[in-house]
């Protein structure tokens, strides 16, 4: 947006003020100049309200840190995995509280949907809203959504508030942590009050200290949403050749730590309690850091999504799927893929100890396939195969787990469950069910005889290893 328009905003909003270091509050006083020398304190500030931490995938890539992790003890079984339902559009999704929320585009702009997660019914729809844009998060008894403006509405589908930002790009996926909602507008990071959208406060930019010229200057913010942990909003700053990892108190939007990166930076940016990171697509690799200290935990490699998990990173390069340690700062495993010329797209989900990732129709020995792979030794613990239902390979982040169902994100959004005996008999009858004997429940299963075998049949790719599942084609 313009400077007259930002500056109308923030009049409009709370009478913020630019002061020293690019910093903005909404009470206009300085809390702090940015300064790239500053430490952090030896203790962090009190944490602002949060809102009750859940298993439910609650945002963009899961959560606040955009961990595309979920901590889950139930483990999923391809041999009883069934579309439960389908939703026929294109989404991005949230999870909370028994509720699907979906974002779906129009030709001018898009709706925002409220589905019973049960059964896939509509709840609610609200009217074409121009521009809207990103992935829902569900925080604070609120649905908080992007696009041209931020979008703040009940659980029953009413708009509660909205911003004039007037942006000339999009406004990134809300972060919602702490009490606020940031998000980057036009290269200015704002925290904005969950509950009526006034400015807590806003930064116009960052002062990083450019090492090739022993100068420090003050560069605009990266236009990719942050990820918020350890009571700090961790954003990206751009400055020529060089991009910035820069550490923000969620209260002040004083800047505590700046990183210098070495080439330019990509989204996500994920954070949890042990570490840090974002991806650096020239460098194939990701810069990943000690959240709190600024320390280096390695630089594994890295060339499309990722997946942070409590003590390790698990990224996708090339024709390779790694878990990387970093507390040990080791490779934990790797799994190669045969067809040597295929690039997976999309991230790796994490899923409690077991990690899912989607591989499409360049890899032969998985075509169009979830493979869950455990997270730490590499074994395929299963495979289900999706036929025509498989993820589209440009969508992305198109995995995401709640309350023991498995929602796949492709052309259309599919509900996957364990289903139960008596839906198996209901469903099929004696002759494809499970019978007396068992006898159908062996047949079910392709790879059982193959379960114990080495593990590193599962990191070299192989598709007998694990059990293997194939949604119908007719779902």
């Amino acid at each position: 947006m313009s400077d007259d328009n930002r500056r109308d905003f923030l009049k409009k909003s709370a009478g913020a003020a630019f002061v020293a270091g690019g910093l903005l509050t909404a009470s206009g006083a300085v809390t702090g100049d940015g300064g790239s020398e500053s430490e952090l304190p030896d203790e962090l500030p009190d944490l602002l309200p949060e809102a009750d931490a859940t298993e439910d995938w609650a945002s963009y890539r899961a959560d606040a840190g955009n961990t595309h992790a979920v901590d889950s003890e139930y483990e999923f079984d391809a041999d009883t995995l069934e579309i439960d339902w389908t939703f026929d559009e294109n989404v991005s999704i949230a999870i909370s509280d028994g509720t699907v929320y979906a974002r779906t585009d129009s030709d001018d702009g898009g709706f925002l949907h409220a589905l019973e997660a049960e059964t896939g019914d509509e709840r609610w729809r609200t009217d074409e809203i121009v521009d809207l844009g990103g992935t829902p998060t569900v925080a604070y008894d609120t649905v908080f959504v992007g696009g041209s403006e931020v979008r703040a509405f009940d659980l029953d589908g009413s708009l509660r508030w909205e911003t004039t930002f007037e942006p000339e790009e999009s406004v990134t996926t809300p972060t919602v942590a702490y009490g606020a909602v940031f998000v980057v507008v036009d290269g200015s990071l704002y925290a904005l009050e969950v509950d009526d959208g006034s400015v807590r406060w806003a930064r116009d930019t960052v002062d990083v200290h450019h090492k090739p010229t022993s100068e420090d200057y003050a560069v605009d913010l990266a236009n990719i949403s942050v990820a918020a942990a350890n009571g700090l909003v961790y954003a990206g700053a751009r400055f020529k050749w060089d991009d910035y990892l820069v550490a923000i108190e969620a209260g002040t939007g004083e800047v505590v730590r700046d990183q210098m990166m070495l080439a330019d930076l990509a989204g996500p940016i994920v954070a949890n309690e042990n570490a840090v990171g974002v991806r650096i697509p020239y460098e194939e690799s990701v810069f990943l850091r000690d959240p709190l200290t600024g320390e280096g935990l390695g630089s594994p490699a890295n060339m499309s999504g990722l997946a942070l998990g409590e003590d390790v990173l698990v990224t996708a390069w090339r024709h390779d799927l790694t878990a990387y340690d970093f507390e040990a700062g080791e490779t934990l495993w790797t799994w190669r893929s045969d067809d040597l010329g295929a690039y997976p797209g999309g991230s790796p989900t994490i899923v409690g100890d077991t990690v899912l990732f989607s591989l499409d129709d360049q890899f032969d020995e998985f075509e169009n396939t979830i493979v869950a792979f455990d997270l730490y030794d590499g074994t395929v613990e299963w495979t289900l195969e999706m036929g025509d239902h498989f993820p589209s390979y440009v969508s992305g982040d198109n995995i995401a787990v709640s309350d023991e169902t498995l929602y796949v994100a492709s052309d259309s959004l599919l509900a996957l469950r364990a289903t139960t005996e008596d839906e198996d008999d209901g469903q099929d009858g004696d002759e494809d069910g499970q019978d007396s004997d068992g006898d159908d429940e062996e047949d079910g299963q392709d790879g059982d005889e193959d379960d114990e075998e080495d593990s590193q049949d599962g990191q070299d790719g192989d598709e007998d290893d694990g059990e293997d599942g194939t949604v119908p084609d007719d779902c």
